[in-house]
């Protein structure tokens, strides 16, 4: 019997995954930019602030019974259970339908409410509705994409994004340059959902899945108390999680107003570059653990998990030292001097999302196997933090407040995450390797400021520095043999395809 090359596989979806992610996350970065030199502070905040409130609550419908596609689906593929696949595709169809009708309902029920002690602006009320329906929409598509993920079809999985991405950019563009303004960004909103699940709702019934409507499926009561089972701690466990990423933001509305929100808002998504590049790492080691730990593959898991941590850290630091060191100079580039007083703010946060992006590959490995409610215990905790350290230091700091905050409820994270997966996997944290690459690091700051030292700061000489300092990190990492020349000859075999099926281990 073939077994399969788990290792081929996972740097192979690693590569497939963070190319699409980053395309799209280059592409969303730049529709921020463009809103961002489109509108004012204050447009460009409220917008932000509506949207963050109606992501908030939308959120508990999100991931909840939609994850628990990508946790089954590849357990059904093992046993060739397609009745069971089917099945679980219709239930979490109906109840994400009806959760979204019911959050609806009660977005047009409270809109004035809130847009007049919320947003300050009664105004806001059309928008606040227009920006509800497009997340009843949002819904197809993270249904379609978290299908596509435990299929493992992850190039449909990850282009999803990129292509919902590039048609609210050009819906966007044409709806301002027709002078809808926030009006036409919620129609950009609203329109390029349906377009994507078109789409791809027609390549996953004629390519994934042909035999769709062929299934005849009856009522599985077990089958609906698992995933049940699953999505009420997952639930809880990203809702808390969720509660983190959009309390700053609903905070700062309510205490310091729609411009803090503006600039907290360029900050924000310039620090999330690192957790786009996370999002490849974790996509590939939730499905890939489900599948080793229902096989009790435990070696082949511990190793995978180990290797996704020494590449992330090697991949992050760098790009954190950037981000932290030209911080005034990403902002003032690309979003303007009006934006400039989300400066240290991007520090701060280009630290916690960091810190994030580690603990949530813990994450994804605790939720692939099972154990979604270590990581609701750990958000719950976090979330209430959050919320009381936001309450003290927005009043006083505004964003710096709200930054601080999150970097100190990323840390316990972070700690927290460790702790649950070391109980449940033999696991041995990589901590000389994370040592000597934090080093490697040091070399590429000490070379990036030696090179600013002799020429100047300026765009084209940051460039200069940083291709310069690029170098000298991976000389650096090959001296502290971080990494080797016979390792990385190793991992390009494992890329190509296994033909003779012949077992490879995943260390």
């Amino acid at each position: 019997m073939e077994t399969q090359n788990y290792t081929k596989k996972a740097i192979k979806n690693f590569i497939i995954i963070t190319i699409f992610t980053l395309s799209a996350a280059l592409v969303s970065y730049i529709y921020r930019i463009f809103l961002a030199r489109s509108l004012t502070v204050e447009e460009y905040g409220l917008f932000f602030s509506v949207f963050s409130l109606v992501a908030l609550i939308y959120s508990f419908r999100d991931i909840s019974f939609y994850e628990s596609l990508t946790k089954f689906i590849p357990e059904f593929k093992v046993n060739k259970d397609e009745k069971s696949i089917k099945e679980s595709f219709v239930y979490v169809t109906i109840i994400g339908f009806i959760m979204s009708i019911i959050i609806f309902i009660l977005f047009i029920i409270f809109s004035g409410f809130l847009a007049k002690n919320y947003i300050h602006d009664v105004a806001s009320m059309p928008l606040i509705i227009l920006v509800a329906i497009s997340f009843i929409l949002y819904g197809g598509e993270l249904l379609l994409k978290q299908t596509f993920q435990g299929y493992q079809e992850m190039i449909l999985f990850s282009t999803i994004g990129l292509f919902k991405s590039v048609f609210i950019f050009a819906l966007t563009y044409v709806f301002l340059k027709l002078g809808l303004g926030l009006i036409g960004i919620s129609y950009a909103y609203i329109l390029a959902p349906v377009l994507t699940i078109t789409i791809y709702s027609f390549i996953f019934f004629k390519k994934v899945f042909p035999n769709f409507f062929l299934i005849k499926i009856n009522y599985n009561k077990p089958l609906l108390k698992r995933l049940f089972r699953f999505a009420i701690p997952t639930f809880l466990g990203v809702g808390f999680g969720v509660i983190i990423t959009y309390t700053d933001i609903i905070m700062l509305t309510l205490f310091s107003g729609v411009f803090y929100v503006g600039l907290y808002n360029i900050a924000l998504p310039t620090a999330n570059f690192l957790a786009y590049i996370t999002i490849g790492f974790r996509n590939v080691i939730y499905p890939l653990s489900s599948e080793l730990w229902s096989k009790k593959h435990m070696e082949h898991l511990s190793q995978g998990i180990v290797l996704i941590y020494k590449y992330s850290f090697i991949i992050f630091i760098p790009i954190l030292i950037i981000l932290i060191f030209f911080s005034e100079i990403i902002i003032k580039t690309l979003f303007g001097q009006e934006y400039i007083g989300a400066n240290n703010t991007l520090k701060i946060l280009s630290i916690g999302i960091f810190i994030l992006s580690v603990a949530q590959i813990n994450y994804a490995v605790l939720a692939g196997i099972g154990k979604p409610e270590l990581n609701t215990k750990t958000s719950f905790i976090a979330a209430l933090l959050n919320i009381v350290l936001n309450a003290i230091l927005i009043p006083f700091f505004n964003i710096i407040g709200a930054a601080l905050a999150t970097l100190i409820c990323y840390l316990f994270m972070f700690i927290a995450s460790f702790k649950n997966i070391k109980s449940k996997i033999q696991l041995n944290i990589p901590f000389i390797i994370w040592l000597k690459t934090i080093i490697a690091g040091a070399v590429f700051l000490i070379v990036v400021n030696l090179t600013i030292l002799l020429f100047g700061l300026n765009e084209l000489n940051a460039l200069i520095a940083i291709i310069v300092a690029l170098i000298f990190y991976i000389l650096s990492l090959f001296v502290l043999k971080v990494v080797t020349i016979t390792e990385i000859k190793d991992i390009c075999k494992r890329i190509d395809v296994v033909k003779n099926g012949q077992s490879n281990n995943l260390g």
